[in-house]
């Protein structure tokens, strides 16, 4: 079974941002889209960019959060930069499919107290 991650990103317009991540082929991606089975609730990535090629930090286990310091352009999230973006994306790729209760509301990174 496929451990879906939750991802703390910085964009290059200073957003910071939660998505989904899962590691795959040995490699660690940002999910930026699902499609998701109807009948079954069942989903698999729509759309993937690879993010351990860039320094970045694993959490603590058991935190809401599992890597952080991850730097993209908002173009690259957004699938508008292109062939020519330098990242590895992959739009629907043959990628684990993960259930319906795998895929909860992402954690905020500025929490209410």
């Amino acid at each position: 079974m496929t451990q879906i991650l939750t991802l703390v990103v910085k964009t290059d317009d200073g957003c910071v941002e939660t998505h989904f991540g899962i590691e795959h082929e040995g490699k660690l991606w940002l999910v930026t889209s699902w499609l998701t089975q109807m009948a079954t609730g069942q989903a698999t990535p729509e759309r993937m960019i690879r993010v351990d090629t860039q320094p970045l930090e694993k959490c603590a286990p058991g935190g809401p959060f599992h890597y952080t310091n991850i730097l993209l352009p908002r173009e690259v999230i957004e699938g508008t930069a292109g062939n020519s973006s330098g990242y590895e994306v992959r739009d629907f790729p043959d990628a684990p499919v993960v259930g319906p209760d795998d895929l909860k509301i992402l954690p905020s990174v500025f929490p209410r107290h």
